[in-house]
C-alpha cells in the first residue's frame, strides 16, 4: 500500500520467479533485463470482495519499456477446472497528479490502453492497479503467474502468483448505509445528483462505480430536489417532482435497497420559496409543502418512514434557524425524520435545543469525540447515528487533502470503515463523488482548493482513484468485520471459535485504527479472514437439491436450504474434444434474492447435453456451501 513515484528504485529481494529462458547471473535472462525482485505475489480475500494488487515495473534501461501485464493460466488448486477469467481482473496504471502546492502525488487511476499494456520512460517506474472479483468463486487457492510481456524485444517474465478464496462470503449490499454527496458537472443547481451531459457513456458508468463502491443511500441537494409551486401570493399550492424523480431513475434508486436523504435548504434557496424566511406565511407554505412532499415519497414513490428523511440545512444543525425548520417539520407531520450534519454541535446547552429536531445524528469524522457531553446525549435519546468525511476546504498548503497526501488513502480514508465499525454507526459518507467543478481529467488542480472529488470525470467514462479504492476497502474491512459477528452468533455455533474470534475483531480495530500503517492492516487481515473461513465453515447450514427437471434447451435445479441462501450456478457441457471431465467451468448464473427455496434455470443447452453443475451456495451468515448436479437435456 506505499505509493510508488516515477523515480522510485524497487528494492532487490530474492527471486523465485522463472523467465522464459533459463535465469544465468544475478537472476536475469539471457538477452533480458526482465527480472522478479519481490518473489511470488501471493494475495488473499474472502469471496464477494474486490481484491487490490499492485504491481510496479522498473525500467533500468535506456530506452523506454512498452509492456503487457496478463493474468495466465489462474486455476483452483482443488477444482482445475475453474480457471479465473479475463472479465474478473480490472487492470489499471497508476497516473499522477500535480496540486496547487506543487506536489506531484499517484493518485488517478485510469484503465490500462489495450491489452493491459503500460509505457515505461528509462529508468524510471511505472505501475500497474488490478483488482480481482472475486464474487462467486469457490473457496480455496487459485495458482497461476502473472506474466509481464515486453512489447518491442526480450522474453516475458512470467512471475508466480496465487489468490487464496477464504470459505466465507461477504454481503453483496452493504450492511450499513453509505452516502455520497454528487454534483452534476457544470450544472450548479441543475436536474440530477449524476448529470446527463457527463459524456458519451453518460451517467450508468459513474453509477455502476459507485454502487461497486457500496453506496447505497441517495442524497439530494437543491438541485434534483422537489420544488414548490406557489400561487401569485407566493403561497406553496403544488410541488413539482419531475427533476427529483429524473434523479432518482438517473441514481436507479430502489426503495426496497436503498436510504433517501432529501435536502431542501429553504434558507438558501429563496427565489423558489418566497424572502420572507420563516415569516408566518413562509412558515405555512413550508408545512404544506412537506406535507405533500411526504406524501409523494411514501404514496408514489413507495418508501416507508423508516427509509427516508429530510436535510433541512448543510453542516448547521445547532443554530436557531434549524431549530425553527425542524419544529415546522414536526407540524407537518411527526413520523418525518430529519437528518442532521452538524460541523459544530457545540455544548450541551445548544445539543439540548437542537436534540428534539435530530432523529439521524451525522457528525463529521474529525469532530467526534470533541464534544462528549453532547455526544452522549444524542446517545441517551437513542439518535441514530452516521458520519461523514469532508475533504475539501482545507488550509492552502494541505490543498486537495487527502489527495496531497500519498498515504492519507490507506490511513484516513480507508479507516472510515474501520471507525464506523468501532462507533456502531449506522451510516458513513463522503463529500465528494464526482467534482462540482472544472472539466475532464487533465492531471492538473482544477480550482484554488483543488480537486477533492473522488471520482475524476474521464473522457470516455469514470477515472477511479487511489482514494476510492481505498475507501471501498475500508467498506469491504466493515463487511468482513460484519459477516465474522454473524456467523459468530449464528444459532449452533461453536461458543469458544465466536468469543475467540470477536475478542480479535476488537483488538484489531483498536490497533488499525491506532497505528495506520499497511503492514499492520493486512497481518490483522489475513487473521480476520482465517477467523471468518473458519467460523463460517462451522455456522449450520442445510442446502441441497430436491429436484432436476430438463427440456431438450434447458435444465432448472430447485435448491432447498434450512436458512435464506443466495447461489451462483457454474456449468460445463458434454462435448468430444476435450471431454466433459477436462473443459472449464463457466458461471451461467445466480438467484436474485436471498430465499429457503431457490429455482435456477440454465438455458443455451442443446439436445441430448449431458451438463455437471457446481452451484456455490452463500448462507446468510456468510456459509459457502459447494453442491454439485448431473443433467442430461431431452433428446432430439
Amino acid at each position: 500500500y506505499d505509493p510508488v513515484f516515477p523515480d522510485t528504485v524497487l528494492e532487490t529481494g530474492t527471486s523465485e520467479a522463472t523467465a522464459t529462458n533459463p535465469a544465468s547471473g544475478d537472476g536475469a535472462s539471457p538477452g533480458s533485463f526482465g527480472r522478479n525482485r519481490t518473489g511470488p505475489i501471493r494475495v488473499e480475500g474472502a469471496c464477494g470482495e474486490r481484491v487490490p494488487l499492485a504491481v510496479h515495473v522498473r525500467n533500468l534501461s535506456q530506452v523506454p519499456l512498452p509492456c503487457r501485464l496478463d493474468f495466465q493460466n489462474v486455476r483452483h488448486r482443488q477444482r482445475p477446472g475453474f480457471v479465473l477469467s479475463g472479465d474478473r481482473v480490472d487492470v489499471h496504471v497508476v497516473d499522477f497528479v500535480s496540486t496547487r502546492t506543487g506536489v506531484l502525488v499517484p493518485d488517478p487511476l485510469p484503465r490500462a490502453a489495450g491489452g493491459n499494456s503500460i509505457h515505461v520512460p528509462a529508468e524510471q517506474t511505472g505501475s500497474f492497479f488490478i483488482s480481482i472479483d472475486t464474487q462467486a468463486l469457490p473457496a480455496g487457492l487459485w495458482s497461476g503467474h502473472v506474466r509481464l510481456t515486453p512489447l518491442r524485444s526480450g522474453p516475458a517474465l512470467e512471475i508466480p502468483f496465487e489468490l487464496d478464496v477464504t470459505a466465507a462470503v461477504l454481503p453483496e449490499r452493504m450492511p450499513i448505509w453509505t452516502a455520497m454527496w454528487t454534483y452534476p458537472p457544470d450544472q450548479r443547481h441543475k436536474p440530477g445528483m449524476i448529470s446527463g451531459r457527463i459524456g458519451r457513456v453518460g451517467a450508468r458508468r459513474y453509477v455502476d462505480l459507485m454502487q461497486r463502491t457500496g453506496v447505497n443511500a441517495v442524497l439530494t441537494r437543491s438541485y434534483g430536489m422537489p420544488w414548490p409551486v406557489r400561487d401569485v401570493q407566493g403561497n406553496v399550492v403544488g410541488i413539482n417532482t419531475l427533476d427529483f424523480d429524473q434523479m432518482l431513475q438517473r441514481r436507479e434508486f430502489d426503495p426496497e435497497r436503498d436510504f433517501l436523504v432529501i435536502g431542501v435548504f429553504p434558507e438558501h434557496l429563496k427565489d423558489e420559496w418566497g424572502q420572507d424566511f420563516l415569516g408566518e406565511q413562509w412558515s405555512r407554505s413550508f408545512v404544506t409543502y412537506l406535507r405533500m412532499l411526504s406524501a409523494h415519497v411514501r404514496e408514489d414513490l413507495g418508501v416507508p418512514y423508516s427509509r427516508w428523511a429530510v436535510y433541512l440545512e448543510d453542516e448547521g444543525s445547532a443554530g436557531e434557524n434549524f431549530i425553527s425548520l425542524g419544529k415546522l417539520t414536526r407540524e407537518a407531520d411527526p413520523k418525518i425524520r430529519i437528518w442532521a450534519n452538524p460541523q459544530g454541535l457545540g455544548e450541551l446547552e445548544a445539543a439540548k435545543k437542537a436534540e428534539p429536531y435530530i432523529d439521524i445524528f451525522v457528525p463529521p469524522s474529525w469532530n467526534i469525540g470533541r464534544w462528549p457531553e453532547s455526544e452522549d446525549l444524542m446517545r441517551e435519546k437513542g439518535k441514530e447515528w452516521w458520519m461523514y468525511t469532508n475533504a475539501g476546504w482545507q488550509p492552502p498548503e494541505n490543498t486537495a487533502v487527502p489527495r496531497n497526501d500519498p498515504h492519507a488513502a490507506h490511513q484516513k480514508l480507508r479507516m472510515d470503515g474501520w471507525l464506523a465499525w468501532k462507533l456502531g454507526l449506522k451510516g458513513v459518507g463522503y463529500w465528494i463523488y464526482v467534482g462540482k467543478w472544472g472539466g475532464r481529467y487533465s492531471g492538473l488542480p482544477e480550482n484554488e482548493r483543488g480537486d477533492c472529488a473522488l471520482v475524476y470525470l474521464g473522457h470516455d467514462g469514470p477515472i477511479t482513484t487511489r482514494r476510492l479504492e481505498a475507501y471501498r476497502e475500508g467498506l469491504e474491512d466493515y463487511k468482513l468485520l460484519w459477516i465474522i459477528d454473524q456467523a459468530a452468533g449464528a444459532p449452533g455455533q461453536d461458543p469458544a471459535l465466536a468469543r475467540d474470534a470477536r475478542d480479535r475483531v476488537g483488538t484489531a480495530v483498536e490497533e488499525v485504527l491506532a497505528e495506520r500503517t499497511g503492514e499492520k492492516l493486512q497481518r490483522w487481515r489475513h487473521t480476520l479472514l482465517e477467523d471468518a473461513g473458519t467460523l463460517c465453515a462451522a455456522a449450520p447450514l442445510d442446502v441441497k437439491v430436491v429436484e432436476t427437471t430438463t427440456t431438450r434447451r434447458s435444465a432448472t435445479l430447485k435448491l432447498a436450504a434450512s436458512k435464506p441462501v443466495r447461489a451462483w450456478v457454474w456449468h460445463r457441457g458434454e462435448g468430444v474434444r476435450p471431454p466433459i471431465e477436462k473443459r472449464d467451468w463457466r458461471l451461467v448464473g445466480s438467484s436474485l434474492e436471498a430465499n429457503t427455496s431457490l429455482s435456477l434455470k440454465i438455458g443455451d443447452l442443446v439436445p441430448g447435453q449431458r451438463s455437471e453443475f457446481t452451484l456455490v451456495v452463500a448462507g446468510p451468515e456468510g456459509q459457502q456451501r459447494i453442491l454439485v448436479q448431473e443433467a442430461t437435456t431431452h433428446d432430439w
